[in-house]
């Protein structure tokens, strides 16, 4: 593969992982304030209308949760962090900085090992993608690992931020993106709607 092409390749790469990255931030925040705002989960218990809120507030966590996961997918031919690392690791010529590629490299292991990725691929997988058999053992429990709890959602969040943010550094992306700018974004978009159900259930 040629610099040309490996350049193209990694640039696609980058933007599919930007791009469900964009959409885990977006519905994070507007799936964070039907977990935590106790006045609104108290407007919407008095008015009787938690179960359609329930089901809203779990499409949203669980829109964020296969969103992460698919960044951090370990599937063949999928737009993933995974493949990213592959080829930098066999083109290291494609990142700016041999330093800045140890230390990005190091900061994808970290994540990779983490308890919340492991968590939540247990969550996407199963209930999110499959239904568990019920005449079978749950393989989650012969794993070992620890069940997903809510700050899982926001850690790998941040964390995935940040490697997102540094790949896009360590390859000389030309657009200036900022993560956290747009999350503040989204949580005021967030806010404002959210307000206004309230409002409406006054």
């Amino acid at each position: 593969m040629n610099e040309e092409d490996a350049g193209n390749r990694l640039r696609a790469l980058v933007k599919a992982v930007s791009d469900d990255l964009w959409m885990a931030a977006a519905t994070f925040e507007v799936y964070a304030a039907t977990a935590v705002d106790a006045s609104l989960i108290e407007k919407v218990n008095e008015q009787e209308i938690y179960p359609a809120f329930n089901v809203v507030s779990e499409a949203l966590e669980a829109a964020t949760i296969s969103a992460l996961c698919r960044i951090w997918d370990k599937t063949g031919d999928a737009g993933r962090i995974t493949e990213v690392e592959k080829l930098l690791r066999r083109r290291p010529d494609l990142a700016g900085d041999n330093g800045a590629l140890r230390r990005w490299l190091g900061g994808v292991e970290m994540v990779e090992k983490s308890e919340e990725l492991q968590a939540l691929r247990a969550v996407r997988n199963m209930p999110l993608a499959h239904t568990h058999d019920p005449n079978r053992s749950d393989p989650r429990l012969r794993s070992g690992l620890r069940k997903a709890v809510n700050e899982d959602e926001l850690l790998l969040l941040e964390a995935t931020i940040l490697v997102v943010q540094q790949l896009h550094s360590l390859i000389g992306s030309p657009d200036s993106l900022d993560y956290r700018a747009e999350r503040e974004a989204w949580r005021a978009r967030a806010e404002s709607f959210w307000n206004a159900i309230g409002g409406a259930l006054v």
